[in-house]
């Protein structure tokens, strides 16, 4: 009965995981969002009611599930924010708060989760989902170009030294692209191919 239920838990986290695009490193969230559902779902052993009405004898609320991974806004506190700034941040929604009501989200630009009550969802988006695309790129980059190419790319765009790094990768991806544009065009549309279809 373990073992079934262990298989049952690491079925749902690796669902969860692949189909948001969720990085491996979120696992413990993925488990967390996988066991509250899990409760909250009929279950045929319980006669289709859910464990969560057995334990409490109400039926849990479903108005408040959403995608896990999907794009959040989590409006900030008063002293994160002034008049001038934006309101909200943008976020990865990565499930249910335990001890308190309220959305655990975690946001790609302090690197940390915020738990809130006052969400707004957008489930039919990912955001973490192309966070590695720039990464992915180069690690596959010398497959698809000779080490003579790629030695021999000389740069068509000004970088600034003290550009922040994803900006710098950024406009080095974008290099590479121009110069593979007008000078091995079957290379450019390997690697073209190979962005959209990480996009999509």
């Amino acid at each position: 009965m373990a073992e079934r239920k262990n298989r049952h838990l690491l079925d749902m986290v690796r669902t969860l995981l692949l189909e948001s695009s969720v990085p491996p490193k979120f696992w413990v969230e993925a488990l967390s969002t996988a066991m509250y559902l899990i409760n909250r779902l009929p279950s045929q052993q319980l006669n289709f009611d859910s464990p969560y009405y057995r334990l409490f004898s109400m039926h849990p609320d479903y108005h408040n599930l959403h995608t896990f991974g999907c794009v959040c806004f989590v409006h900030l506190p008063s002293h994160e924010r002034h008049k001038l700034t934006a309101q909200s941040a943008r976020c990865a929604f990565m499930g249910y708060s335990i001890g308190q009501k309220g959305f655990l989200c975690y946001d790609v630009v302090t690197n940390r989760l915020r738990m809130s009550r006052n969400v707004n969802f957008f489930n039919m988006s990912t955001i973490l989902s192309n966070m590695y695309l720039v990464p992915m790129v180069f690690y596959f980059l010398p497959l698809m170009i000779s080490h003579h190419q790629f030695r021999s790319i000389k740069p068509v765009l000004f970088i600034r030294e003290d550009s922040p790094r994803h900006h710098k990768s950024f406009l080095t991806l974008i290099q590479l692209l121009l110069q593979l544009l007008f000078n091995d065009l079957p290379a450019f549309v390997v690697l073209l191919i190979g962005i959209v279809s990480l996009l999509f």
